[in-house]
């Protein structure tokens, strides 16, 4: 079981700050999703078992009906907790949620006020194989508004500063730690050294915690251009136009799929797979993995003399999908149907076809 917690920081002073009327900044929509939704992007689709923990004010849950609308963005488990009033930071929240939690079990840390566009499964991946005892996400950047890791070799954090650029590695606000109990003990390590900055206890402090202690921690890289976070009212603008650029990507991208398949081009077709790609169509099992989803459209390729894909309507379903309605000829048989694509950085993380015959006229 994965342990999600999600702490927001009830800022009476915000909605005012940023001219948002009586929202607050993660309640503002962007493409008909609040923000709030938007950040859980990264995480939802992640495929483990897993549990949400939002921890705020009794009364920002209950004035903006926190609890009421992220059940509308996920199918999973949401436990809120409700404090009498803010903490002194992000730790201080999380240490509310301690005696939920199985100390045992693994925990993922994120902030409600960024969007992150990765395939956050990959990077969970990497943290598990190398036996981290916490992790952080990260990309290129020296403005002061970071946290930031210097590194040794093999991405292992030396230290951590907050809002100091000590290199270029900079931290976005989600952390993994590989169980509850060792995350719990290095907040309060730092709490009892009264390690604030401007008055608050930041989460990447208490990665000094474990280092300090000999633990390892490493950081896993990402994009610059595929992180946003959500600090100004530009910000929000900023992401309406980069989903607008993502959507005209995908679709230029389904697009490619589409001539590659009519084209049976193999080579440059396994070149849009992620790693851990996917495949169904209406007469096969699912198949999953690189290898095997590409060994079945070669098949597919060899097996038939004429193969003519055409596409007559392409539409994009979402941030990170799109549908292809779609007629086929395979040799003397004839087929109409649905492709639904689906993407993670750019590339296919999952086919799902849905076909029928038909008759040849």
């Amino acid at each position: 079981m994965l342990n999600i917690i999600l702490p927001i920081f009830d800022d009476a002073s915000e909605v005012n700050h940023n001219n948002y009327g009586d929202l607050p900044l993660i309640l503002q929509t962007v493409s008909d999703r609040p923000i709030i939704a938007w950040a859980l992007s990264h995480i939802d689709p992640l495929p483990t078992e897993k549990r949400y923990y939002v921890i705020s004010t009794e009364q920002y849950i209950d004035k903006h009906h926190i609890d009421k609308l992220l059940p509308l963005y996920t199918d999973n488990e949401i436990t809120f907790v409700r404090l009498k009033q803010n903490t002194q930071g992000m730790p201080c929240s999380i240490l509310m949620a301690m005696d939920l939690i199985n100390e045992n079990e693994p925990v993922l840390v994120s902030s409600v006020d960024q969007y992150i566009n990765i395939n956050l499964h990959k990077h969970l991946e990497y943290f598990r194989a190398n036996n981290s005892d916490a992790g952080c996400i990260g990309f290129q950047s020296v403005h002061p508004k970071w946290s930031y890791a210097e590194l040794s070799d093999n991405n292992l954090v030396e230290r951590v500063a907050e809002k100091i650029p000590i290199s270029k590695n900079a931290l976005t606000s989600t952390y993994y730690f590989s169980s509850a109990r060792k995350m719990n003990e290095a907040i309060m390590l730092n709490i009892l050294r009264g390690k604030k900055f401007e008055e608050k206890y930041y989460l990447s402090a208490c990665l000094n915690e474990l280092i300090i202690k000999g633990k390892k921690v490493l950081y896993s890289k990402m994009e610059a251009s595929d992180y946003i976070n959500f600090y100004s009212k530009e910000k929000v603008i900023e992401f309406a136009k980069y989903l607008e650029e993502q959507s005209n990507r995908i679709k230029h991208l389904t697009y490619r799929y589409s001539e590659l398949f009519n084209a049976k081009d193999i080579q440059s077709l396994k070149q849009l797979f992620l790693p851990e790609v996917t495949l169904e169509d209406s007469f096969t099992p699912k198949i999953s993995g690189f290898k095997p989803v590409v060994n079945f459209y070669a098949s597919l390729f060899k097996s038939v003399k004429i193969l003519s894909f055409e596409p007559y309507k392409i539409a994009i379903v979402d941030q990170d999908s799109s549908m292809i309605r779609f007629k086929l000829q395979l040799d003397e048989e004839y087929y109409e149907g649905v492709d639904i694509l689906r993407f993670r950085s750019m590339k296919l993380f999952s086919i799902s076809a849905y076909l029928h015959k038909r008759s040849k006229t």
